[in-house]
């Protein structure tokens, strides 16, 4: 059926013996190792994240009673902060759990969308934490607090340290998954808030300079607003099924056209189902042949889509261009007047005496 054109896409067709972990389901257009990757995934991430939550509620005690001792407003700001990160990785590990339970009749695609939602509220809080911590810091330029900065500044230490081992833990996962880039950002501006409180105790101590806390404060939120900003943009562009960041659909399309049969695309669409989890429906032309002959076209095509494109759900509609059938009489859903037999005009005309004009 084929014109036997050379096969120029980098040896994807199946071939007879493909293991069957990498056979392509027709319904979904999802390999059987994509899914367990995404499970190993989910759970690594789920685990760190846990590790992530504890730990860091032990930084907010240790904080709260160093600021409190230190009589340091700064101190207990940062652990209002952490608070907020608290929240944020709590939110996050749930978020992972949730996304993971299997799809059902009512969710046909699965909780995936809950990470996305969860990083949109991460991101609302930090801009309101932005606006909270540049308010507090033009109040203590007005009016300077006296703290004791050598305990400030030593349990800001101590803070430093537990966040960079949880940045440590995190890094590497936000590149594939939003939600938990949302609350990498948290712990990092974190890090960054408690470098400051180490400095302003540091400053404090020795020198007596109390302007420093409020300017470092003011960017340190400047820093989080632009994170926070760029996770907003994000997850409101995947809410709104845009194409994701990075997918050129003229590249899909040629990709797709080097596909021997296919014979052209149309009605393209590429959107995310949550953060690296990519969708494909399209219209491809195919030649006259068998049904069998086009479904095992179409799997050739979802194939080279996940392997080149990282599509992981792809819905395929064929259209044969060249099929030899009668042409079907034009049908019109609201024929005029003019276009119903008299039999139809009167009181107890029916659909069948509509005639149509060709």
């Amino acid at each position: 059926m084929f014109d036997g054109k050379q096969c120029a896409w980098e040896g994807l067709r199946r071939r007879p013996g493909m293991p069957p972990s990498r056979k392509i389901d027709r319904g979904s257009g999802v390999t059987g190792g994509s899914m367990a990757h995404h499970e190993h995934t989910h759970a690594l991430t789920s685990a760190k994240l846990r590790t992530a939550f504890y730990l860091t509620l032990v930084i907010l005690g240790v904080e709260v009673v160093a600021g409190y001792r230190a009589n340091s407003l700064a101190l207990l700001s940062d652990a209002g902060h952490i608070l907020t990160d608290v929240f944020a990785l709590g939110l996050a590990w749930a978020a992972i759990g949730i996304s993971g339970r299997p799809a059902n009749p009512r969710n046909t695609f699965g909780y995936r969308r809950t990470a996305i939602l969860a990083a949109l509220a991460n991101a609302a809080t930090l801009l309101i934490v932005t606006v909270v911590v540049a308010f507090e810091a033009v109040e203590r330029l007005r009016h300077p607090q006296t703290v004791s900065g050598g305990l400030m500044a030593g349990a800001a230490v101590a803070a430093v340290l537990v966040n960079v081992y949880i940045a440590s833990e995190l890094h590497g996962h936000e590149k594939s998954n939003l939600n938990v880039r949302a609350a990498l950002l948290h712990v990092v501006g974190d890090i960054a808030a408690s470098i400051a409180v180490i400095l302003s105790g540091i400053a404090i101590a020795v020198w007596h300079v109390r302007v420093l806390d409020p300017l470092l404060s003011l960017a340190i939120a400047a820093l989080i607003a632009f994170g926070a900003w760029q996770i907003l943009r994000e997850t409101l562009s995947i809410l709104m099924e845009s194409t994701p960041k990075g997918v050129e659909l003229d590249a899909i399309e040629n990709g797709m056209m080097e596909v021997p049969g296919v014979q052209g695309v149309h009605d393209l669409h590429v959107w995310s189902l949550s953060d690296g989890f990519r969708l494909l429906s399209a219209h491809v032309s195919v030649p006259e042949q068998s049904l069998g002959d086009t479904a095992n076209l179409l799997d050739d095509v979802k194939l080279l889509l996940h392997r080149r494109f990282h599509i992981e759900h792809a819905t395929l509609e064929a259209e044969c261009v060249d099929c030899s059938r009668p042409r079907a009489r034009p049908i019109l859903l609201y024929p005029t007047d003019a276009q119903l037999t008299p039999r139809a005009r009167g009181s107890g005309g029916d659909a069948d005496a509509l005639e149509h004009e060709s």
